[in-house]
């Protein structure tokens, strides 16, 4: 607290880990922390794996610091709005007014082609939900 460092616990899936695996899970651990540095962070693939209503991202607004992203077919970089159903976690994004950082945590097998596409795709999804 003294260096303003805030921990961001990231459910995983079962097959990762025993013991938090889903933002429900995430958020009855930060409240009973109940400490302002310690928080979520909101992994897609996780959610997705967990099978997860992302309307847990409504519940979760005030706690969310970080997004990781991947498409959960395969684990790959998102690509494109058509591969996958994001439409839910970037409409909930915009609904909790999410200005946080995003990584992403996925595998490729052409970086240099889909590194700048999947930034590019990422980028326009998060604009285009705050409009």
């Amino acid at each position: 607290r003294a260096r303003n460092i805030v921990i961001a616990v990231e459910p995983l899936r079962t097959q990762e880990s025993n013991l938090i695996n889903s933002i429900a899970e995430g958020l009855d651990l930060v409240a009973a922390v109940n400490d302002p540095n310690i928080q979520l962070n909101l992994d897609f693939y996780h959610l997705e794996m967990a099978k997860e209503d992302p309307a847990i991202i409504l519940r979760a607004k005030d706690h969310i610091r970080h997004v990781h992203m991947a498409n959960p077919t395969g684990r790959v970089l998102p690509l494109r709005a058509e591969e996958y159903d994001y439409k839910p976690l970037f409409r909930n994004l915009r609904q909790i007014g999410y200005q946080g950082g995003m990584s992403v945590e996925a595998a490729t097998t052409d970086f240099e082609k889909e590194a700048p596409q999947s930034i590019a795709f990422l980028r326009h999804a998060m604009e285009s939900s705050s409009k």
